[in-house]
């Protein structure tokens, strides 16, 4: 019977890190800019100066470097206690 009651405990933490990488890569869509990089490239066809992004996995790059901030953070602040947060308020 042990084995079987951490199922539901594996499926809160899932739950809770799929909400954070959510979170993460809406971030780095609305306010880090997406997919797109931060290289210009500026390219020269029939003397017309053409600005570009390179695109590609940025979006991917910058939704993980957000969930390590975050996870990192997360892991840094101390915990406080429910009795000890009734003495504050």
């Amino acid at each position: 019977m042990t084995e079987h009651s951490a199922v539901i405990f594996v499926f809160f933490f899932l739950g809770e890190y799929a909400s954070i990488q959510l979170i993460c890569i809406i971030m780095s869509i609305l306010y880090l800019g997406g997919y797109l990089s931060y290289v210009i490239l500026d390219q020269y066809v029939n003397n017309i100066l053409i600005e570009g992004y390179v695109e590609g996995t940025s979006l991917g790059l910058k939704g993980n470097i957000l969930v390590f901030i975050f996870v990192l953070v997360r892991a840094s602040l101390p915990r406080i206690r429910f009795d000890q947060l009734m003495t504050v308020c």
